[in-house]
């Protein structure tokens, strides 16, 4: 695995990104009339 460090970024890199947005895009949801359901308000 020595000097095979670009290698195996190239291959995590899209995974990476893939989970980033898996987590991040129904966060921002949360703010649109789209998923402001799933916020609880304050009494």
């Amino acid at each position: 695995m020595a000097s095979l460090e670009g290698d195996i970024f190239r291959r995590v890199v899209g995974w990476i990104v893939a989970l980033l947005l898996v987590m991040c895009v129904p966060l921002a949801l949360q703010g649109t009339p789209v998923l402001d359901w799933t916020v609880p308000t304050a009494p």
